[in-house]
């Protein structure tokens, strides 16, 4: 959705962003937390001159800019140790190769904004965690904002599950621009949930985490993205398999666990033997198989 630049919404945005600043510049370290958290409003989008820009991009751009300068009057410079990091290398390369694409593309203002998006602003992101996300507390907190943005996206996608707002083929999008979409951002919070389940010990934080998870399973069931449902089938087997190799389950639990995980993957995908998209997959010329 685009925003026009001073309307009432973009102006009430700019307020948020204001307050956002304050809460930043306070307590720095958890800055990322709340752009984590505020994610999905990437999906929010605005024009300042000639300049594209998403909600989300705005957000990263500002914390990049606090950040620098809380970096500078404290004159603390150790986040440029990060190029003694394995990571530094690949990253450069490609980011270099990204440039090169860009320069080359024969639409320079389509490539352009692809580079200062999806690739720029990340990398951007992700240096401020790196130098932020010292301790382990710390990164704990980034990934619960993932986990609690999560269970607010799929309450929201819940309730349009409840008011039959689905696509023509009768998929939940809620508000992203596809189901797929929707899927490939809930995916990862029930993964990390899950993660964290073995670190919880009262009775009403498993409760909590019993109905996230039915949450995030029912909205990611309805989204009928068979590419989501392989990778958290995917990422559930190694999850079990790290927990087996680090000596919290024993080879028998493995075997119990693993054939669960198992049926509950043939099951999900027998309900969709006969399906309608389960046809046009295979069936149609038109279909993502196809495609790819």
């Amino acid at each position: 959705m685009s925003i026009e630049l001073f309307s009432l919404k973009f102006l009430i945005a700019l307020l948020g962003f204001l307050v956002f600043g304050i809460f930043a510049w306070k307590k720095i370290e958890l800055a990322p937390a709340g752009v984590l958290f505020l994610a999905p409003i990437y999906l929010l989008k605005t024009q300042i001159g000639w300049l594209p820009l998403n909600f989300l991009e705005i957000l990263i751009w500002g914390t990049a800019l606090l950040w620098l300068i809380k970096k500078i009057s404290e004159k603390d410079f150790r986040f440029l140790a990060i190029k003694k990091e394995a990571c530094f290398w690949p990253v450069i390369l490609i980011m270099f190769g990204v440039i090169f694409s860009t320069l080359v593309s024969a639409d320079l203002k389509t490539s352009a904004g692809i580079l200062k998006s999806w690739f720029l602003a990340p990398a951007i992101f992700g240096l401020i965690v790196f130098d932020l996300a010292k301790k382990r507390e710390i990164f704990k907190k980034y990934l619960w904002a993932i986990i609690f943005s999560g269970v607010v996206v799929a309450v929201i996608s819940f309730i349009y599950l409840l008011s039959g707002q689905l696509t023509f083929d009768g998929r939940l999008k809620a508000f992203y621009l596809s189901p797929n979409h929707l899927a490939m951002y809930l995916a990862p919070a029930l993964i990390l949930a899950l993660g964290f389940w073995f670190e919880i010990k009262k009775k009403w934080q498993k409760i909590f985490f019993v109905a996230c998870f039915m949450l995030y399973a029912v909205c990611l069931y309805f989204t009928f993205s068979y590419a989501a449902w392989l990778a958290i089938f995917g990422a559930l087997i190694f999850a079990v398999l790290m927990a087996w190799r680090a000596g919290r389950i024993n080879i028998k639990k493995l075997f119990i666990a693993s054939c669960l995980l198992l049926a509950v993957f043939l099951i999900v995908f027998s309900s969709q033997l006969g399906g309608e998209k389960m046809e046009s997959l295979f069936n149609s010329d038109r279909s993502s198989f196809q495609s790819r």
